[in-house]
């Protein structure tokens, strides 16, 4: 037989259970005999196999399946209990958790005593306390015992009344001493949880925080609180307190005694009483003025004494307000000022008289300034003032500008420096300033904005303004005398030069003319062939020495110019294949740039002479790949020739010397050629100038268009 039976729980169908192979009465053993024939099984196994099957009767068979029944539903029943437990008990550890939580991040500290003298306490508390739970016992001694003295009474009755069930809770602020020794102000707050039969308290719950920061505060408060007093009532001015509509709520001993009244009496009424009739309307509109826009105002009023009298008192008006930063009122401090302004007006007509000798000597100083102002100003010698020290200008007229080429307000302020060629010459100079106090024509070098330097003859006084001294300084430019003074001794050599020429030149050429030609012929002859190097070399030199004689005589003094209408770039242009050719041999460019200018009156045999003479210093200065440069243009009402090579630069002690017969920085130069070009120049009226470098020199001819055809 079989058997299965539901397991149901709260009418919720779980499963089920079954029982397989039971008999109710002994098995016809004869009848699984031949079974186990018939499906090939061995007989005694088959028939072990038989008797293993219980036999129970039906009745019994009722009774164990309702057994089991009701065992599996108890069994069943538990098991979805204790799950329930489970979850309960996980549902009050989250729980806890978030309790645990709120208590650990809470400013306060917790504590809780249960009967028995167990106490615990959170974190918070023992780190406010600086003790742990087990220091506290027994309690309550051990907290009482560490309770300051003066609060001591006050906290024994609190607490007292609370165990009484007088009061629903216990609370206190006290000062509570700290392991480390310090005391600390605790507010304690704590309850009754639970009691037992007699009454007796068997848990108690409580917080405490610390408020020792807010005592501090509140004891800062009271300290300040007297402090205002203390002023308030020993301060030698009039103070008073009114209210929005101007009523006096407080007013210090010195305020009654200022004005005559008692404090007392003055209490509640109006401050206008305190002022002269006349001052009335005024008062309340500059009262109303400081309620409207919350700024103090101070003025001057004519007050009224209790006896009658008058007098003269500054008062001071300020906004007050409430702790919400409401307008409560104003304070008001006064002072009389009779006496001092007595004494103010006898000090306001000193000084009137003070300020009328000071104009007299103003007007006269001022007239004095003018007069240096513009001396200083109109001169036309460049004039400046610097500080002595760092050399500082604070003043320049307008011929210094002009020199410098600065405007004035960019060289003020600016350190003279900027202007001396050599700046250790300025150290020299402050120091002869310093030493004799007065410097006359002292020659120096100074630069001008465009970087020119140029020749000056510096002056300086030593002057006192206030308590810093200044040098007063004039400067004469010098540069173009110095520039004539060269060019007059250079025309004094080039004259007494041309005179010599003049004289011996022709008697000098005649023997050489003699000796070359017996050269050529003796060196023509046979016996002489051997030695004809020798003969080459001497023509050459003889050939040289004509080439500088040719040069020396061209000094002359008194040779002739054919001025004729030309233009300059035609000129140059026919000796341009005479430049390039000398030009190639060096690998060397040359470039023209051929501006269109106007016909001059112009030598064209001296012109070539002058710009070959040019160029060929040009092309002998560079090395190979250098580039020469030929130029031609009208600049402010000159014609220019321009020529620049990318030489090394002339010396500059070569430099000032330039023109002069003999100065030369070449290895085999006779000196002559730049000579013969300033003779070419000035016999054109022209200008030559120089401006040289690292980087190479370039010479401007300039031809004055005065001799324009």
């Amino acid at each position: 037989m079989h058997y299965a039976a539901r397991i149901e729980v709260d009418h919720h169908h779980l499963g089920s259970f079954v029982i397989s192979q039971v008999f109710h009465s002994p098995p016809d053993r004869h009848r699984f005999v031949q079974q186990a024939r018939e499906y090939g099984f061995e007989e005694d196994s088959y028939l072990r196999a038989l008797d293993q099957v219980r036999i129970i009767s039906p009745a019994d068979m009722k009774r164990n399946l309702q057994l089991l029944m009701d065992l599996t539903q108890l069994l069943v029943q538990m098991m979805i209990e204790r799950k329930q437990n489970i979850a309960a008990q996980e549902a009050s550890i989250t729980s806890d958790k978030y309790l645990n939580l709120v208590v650990e991040s809470s400013q306060d500290g917790f504590w809780l005593w249960e009967k028995g003298d167990i106490f615990t306490m959170s974190d918070r508390c023992a780190e406010i306390v600086s003790f742990s739970s087990e220091d506290f016992l027994p309690l309550p001694q051990a907290w009482l015992d560490r309770i300051h003295p003066q609060d001591f009474a006050s906290v024994i009755r609190q607490l007292e009344d609370h165990m009484a069930g007088r009061l629903p809770n216990f609370s206190a602020e006290y000062r509570f001493l700290t392991r480390s020794g310090q005391w600390k102000w605790l507010l304690a707050n704590a309850q009754i949880i639970s009691r037992d039969k007699e009454h007796r308290p068997t848990q108690i719950a409580g917080t405490i925080s610390d408020i020792t920061e807010r005592k501090q505060i509140e004891m800062d408060l009271l300290e300040r609180e007297s402090l205002y007093r203390s002023l308030v009532e020993t301060s030698p001015c009039a103070i008073a307190l009114t209210d929005l509509s101007g009523i006096v709520k407080f007013i210090n001993p010195q305020g009654a005694d200022l004005f005559g009244w008692d404090a007392a009496r003055l209490i509640g009424q109006s401050g206008q009483i305190l002022l002269h009739a006349t001052e009335w309307g005024r008062l309340g509109l500059d009262f109303r003025s400081v309620l409207i826009s919350g700024h103090p105002k101070q003025a001057e009023y004519t007050c009224a004494h209790r006896n009658g009298k008058t007098f003269i008192a500054e008062i001071h008006i300020a906004p007050i307000y409430d702790a919400n930063r409401h307008l409560s009122g104003c304070i008001c401090t006064a002072q009389d000022i009779t006496t001092r302004k007595l004494m103010e007006t006898e000090l306001l007509q000193h000084r009137n008289h003070l300020e009328k000798l000071v104009e007299e000597n103003i007007q006269a100083l001022r007239i004095s300034e003018e007069r240096f102002a513009k001396a200083f100003t109109a001169s036309p010698i460049a004039m400046s003032i610097a500080t002595l020290e760092e050399g500082r200008y604070v003043e320049v007229n307008d011929a210094f500008c002009h020199l410098m080429g600065y405007a004035r307000e960019e060289i003020l302020g600016k350190l003279s420096r900027i202007i001396w060629h050599k700046t250790q010459d300025r150290d020299v100079f402050k120091q002869m300033i310093e030493e004799h106090f007065l410097v006359k024509d002292h020659e120096f070098q100074f630069v001008t904005r465009s970087g020119e330097v140029r020749i000056g003859l510096l002056s300086g006084q030593h002057i006192q303004i206030g308590a810093e001294t200044f040098i007063l300084s004039s400067i004469i430019d010098i540069t173009e005398k110095r520039r004539i003074d060269r060019e007059i001794a250079r025309l004094d050599r080039l004259n007494m030069i041309g005179e010599m020429a003049a004289s011996i030149g022709h008697e000098i050429r005649n023997p050489m003319t003699t000796v070359r030609g017996l050269l050529q012929m003796l060196g023509s002859e046979a016996l002489y062939q051997r030695d004809q190097d020798l003969f080459d070399l001497m023509i050459e030199e003889l050939d040289r020495a004509n080439s500088i004689l040719s040069e020396f005589l061209s000094l002359a003094k008194d040779k002739h110019v054919d001025l004729l209408p030309s233009n300059l770039a035609t000129i140059i242009s026919s000796v341009t294949p005479l430049i390039k050719a000398n030009a190639m041999p060096k690998d060397i460019s040359v470039v023209f740039q051929m501006d269109p200018v106007p016909d001059l009156l112009l030598d064209s045999k001296e012109i070539r002479q002058l710009v070959f003479n040019l160029t060929q210093n040009g092309l002998e200065a560079m090395q190979p790949g250098g580039t020469l440069i030929l130029r031609t243009y009208e600049d402010n009402g000159e014609v220019v020739l321009l020529v620049q090579d990318e030489g090394p630069g002339i010396e500059e002690s070569i430099l000032d010397k330039l023109g002069m017969p003999f100065v030369t920085s070449k290895e085999k130069g006779t000196g002559l050629g730049l000579s013969v070009c300033y003779r070419i120049a000035a016999r054109h009226n022209a200008t030559i100038e120089v401006k040289t470098g690292s980087q190479g020199t370039t010479f401007f001819v300039r031809f004055s268009l005065t001799n324009k055809m």
